[in-house]
């Protein structure tokens, strides 16, 4: 049904751990009309990419980040055609400062374009996860392959839940992209009928 059918105005926001898909489930739903990519690359990757940070970033590079993420956000918000749709990709967690902080500076862009907001929570069981995790190809996109910080991660948090009526919580231990993308669509298609 959705194959064919365009998403306007959609801001969808995948958040989870490392290895949990974000990126790959984000390069097939970008693959349906109107939908632009805004991953953790595009926010921050410029300035972490060119300081040369792997796992630790200092402030003073934190500091540089900020402008650009604020210009990635006010282009969304300003400049971007009303009926683009975009996804974020995020390492969200509970309890930590800034994915409340992110989160919130999306969900501004989300009430001034008028947009719908699908929160995307991917979980995944610990050994699938920690595989991906150590998967190479990762180190391409400056990417954690460290499966102690992921097992340490696991342990200490949990993904970031937004409470949003809209949110879809989905384990893609066993889905590939495109059947994660299909359950994100069927989502949105029981939110656009209510």
């Amino acid at each position: 049904m959705h194959d064919t059918k365009t998403y306007e105005n959609i801001i969808v926001f995948l958040m989870g751990f490392s290895g949990s898909g974000k990126l790959t489930i984000a390069e097939e739903l970008i693959k349906h009309q109107h939908f632009k990519l805004a991953d953790a690359d595009t926010l921050h990757g410029p300035i972490l990419r060119l300081a040369n940070v792997d796992n630790y970033v200092p402030d003073e590079v934190w500091e540089r980040v900020t402008p650009v993420r604020d210009a990635v956000l006010d282009t969304i918000t300003n400049l971007s055609p009303s009926h683009f749709s975009f996804v974020f990709t995020y390492e969200m967690f509970n309890d930590y400062e800034y994915s409340i902080f992110l989160f919130n500076k999306i969900k501004n862009v989300v009430s001034i374009r008028e947009s719908l907001f699908v929160p995307v929570r991917l979980i995944c069981d610990e050994a699938e996860l920690l595989s991906r995790v150590q998967n190479p190809e990762r180190k391409k996109y400056y990417k954690t392959t460290d499966p102690e910080r992921s097992k340490k991660q696991l342990e200490n948090q949990s993904v970031f839940t937004s409470g949003l009526e809209t949110e879809i919580t989905i384990n893609n231990t066993k889905l590939s992209a495109k059947q994660v993308v299909d359950k994100i669509l069927q989502h949105i298609d029981q939110i656009m009928m209510r």
